[in-house]
């Protein structure tokens, strides 16, 4: 089954396009006060999309996204951008950020990180790591033991070095690479605790 698909888009570049944008979210935020106007639209993503005069497969592309958080400016370094995050259902908007920015602000760059694991999607197109370093992504359990939460150790790392030292520490065996670590939850499988591991590799393009 399909599950939600965080996604997250930090833009940057010209500064002036960059303020530009923030001003056409806000327009659509006020703007989507006006239900009757606004009746066939669902969020505003999709107006901001209209307001931009994308074509109507794009901005209906845009009805997928919801959890909307409130887009942030930001500093990296000496870089300003402009980061939104959402969900959508369930692939990636992808495709639709890129011919919109490319089409509405051709002086602004972007980098998009996206996650779903029932689809085994994970994509990130930072590939300098400045604002996304996750490389690799692992889930599953140890006897209860959940990937993720608290007692455990984190789903996404930079390196498989660091990957390797944190499932080593976790489970307090030595691993040199993820055949290891593999081999070794095939061997404790417990049918009285939940045991499985996963192992995923970020793309740097889109699926």
């Amino acid at each position: 089954m399909a599950n939600i698909c965080d996604n997250v888009i930090c833009i940057y570049g010209d500064e002036p396009e960059l303020e530009r944008l923030a001003k056409l979210y806000d327009q659509a935020v006020s703007e989507m006060k006006d239900g009757k106007k606004w009746r066939d639209y669902y969020n505003q993503y999709d107006i901001m999309f209209m307001l931009a005069g994308m074509p109507e497969e794009y901005v209906k592309g845009m009805t997928q996204c919801y959890f909307l958080d409130e887009p942030e400016t930001k500093m990296k370094g000496e870089t300003l951008f402009l980061q939104f995050v959402f969900s959508t259902k369930w692939h990636p908007a992808i495709t639709e950020w890129d011919c919109f920015l490319k089409r509405c602000f051709p002086r602004l760059k972007f980098v998009y990180l996206a996650e779903e694991t029932g689809n085994e999607i994970f994509i990130n197109t930072d590939t300098d790591g400045i604002f996304f370093d996750e490389r690799y992504y692992i889930d599953g359990a140890y006897r209860n033991s959940y990937i993720g939460e608290d007692d455990a150790i984190p789903n996404r790392y930079p390196t498989k070095k660091a990957l390797l030292k944190a499932v080593s520490k976790w489970l307090g065996h030595t691993f040199h690479n993820i055949c290891e670590v593999e081999e070794y939850f095939a061997e404790v499988e417990d049918s009285e605790a939940e045991t499985w591991f996963n192992f995923y590799e970020y793309s740097e393009e889109a699926y």
